[in-house]
């Protein structure tokens, strides 16, 4: 049995979005597991590996996520 819900996540990955916490840097979604987004800086290479939750992420054009 596997605990694992089928689209269950608000963001794609390839998605451009921000941080609440520092919302003037772009990020890029790269994958999602455990409710849990993994995120690199976008244009950024060496940055990469953030981990967010999705109260903690807003779309960087909108300010808040879209339901």
């Amino acid at each position: 049995m596997s605990n694992k819900r089928e689209n269950d996540n608000l963001y794609p990955a390839g998605t451009v979005i921000a941080a609440k916490a520092n919302p003037q840097v772009k990020l890029v979604i790269m994958k999602y597991i455990h409710q849990t987004y993994y995120c690199s800086v976008l244009g950024n290479a060496v940055v990469n590996n953030l981990k967010y939750r999705e109260q903690d992420l807003i779309a960087p054009d909108s300010g808040e996520p879209q339901r």
